[in-house]
């Protein structure tokens, strides 16, 4: 993956982590003390330090190593819904 594409998806993982912990950034930039503006544009994909990872991280109450990885429970309940069988035309009874 090249650079620019791994901060663009880590921005939308951010994005993600902070919509399923209802954080809003501008409240969530002030708890961490990082910039507002810092925070935006991590978000919109602009390379993130060390440093501001480890905030963002700290914040949200997961490691940086987990905020790196995909969702491995997202993945899982879309494998799973693949493997349904499909029930469509079929009566309940």
């Amino acid at each position: 993956m090249a650079e620019r594409d791994y901060n663009v998806w880590l921005g939308r993982r951010i994005r993600e982590i902070m919509a399923e912990k209802k954080v809003k950034a501008r409240g969530f930039a002030k708890a961490i003390d990082l910039g507002r503006m810092t925070l935006e544009r991590n978000l919109d994909g602009r390379y993130a330090t060390a440093e501001e990872l480890e905030k963002i991280s700290g914040g949200l109450g997961i490691t940086v190593e987990r905020l790196k990885r995909t969702d491995v429970a997202k993945r899982r309940r879309t494998a799973g819904a693949a493997l349904l069988p499909h029930r469509q035309g079929v009566a309940a009874g």
